[in-house]
């Protein structure tokens, strides 16, 4: 392996499976017999890329469950964009946005497609905001702040 093999492997490795998805575990795993014993705080590696991940909880009750279905909202902090990844491809999506005097500023309703949604936020003035996130029968509320 060369020097240069082994920084893409350890660059890999160190990255957030939020994002890299099942790639970063195999890194992981091949960087283990390297260096063994390291381990890895998922959510410190997440956060310092402005990765959030949450969860998808049954809208009659608002607790999580094991049916749960995670989602991510990235980046946070973010300037002009919000990007919202779902675990599953298609469904019925509908975007609140809210300030923190719970005034609605944004609502979007959208059929998704390919998992993913991107949220435009430019217009939005510097603060931290409140999402109601609806996906077929499920409600995820997150916050995220706008630079």
């Amino acid at each position: 392996m060369s020097s240069a093999d082994f920084e893409q492997l350890e660059e890999l490795a160190l990255s957030c499976p939020f994002v890299n998805g099942s790639a970063v575990y195999k890194a992981r795993s091949l960087y283990a017999h390297i260096h063994p014993g390291i381990s890895y705080n998922d959510l410190e590696i997440c956060n310092a890329v402005g990765v959030y991940k949450s969860s998808l909880g049954n809208s009659t009750d608002g607790i999580n469950d094991e049916e749960s279905s995670n989602i991510i909202v990235y980046p946070n902090p973010t300037h002009s964009e919000l990007q919202i990844s779902f675990p599953q491809s298609e469904g019925s999506v509908q975007i609140q946005v809210f300030n923190m005097t719970s005034v609605q500023v944004l609502n979007l309703k959208n059929n998704l497609q390919n998992g993913k949604i991107n949220l435009p936020v430019s217009f939005l003035t510097p603060g931290i905001y409140s999402i109601r996130i609806q996906l077929n029968h499920k409600v995820e509320y997150s916050k995220f702040i706008k630079i």
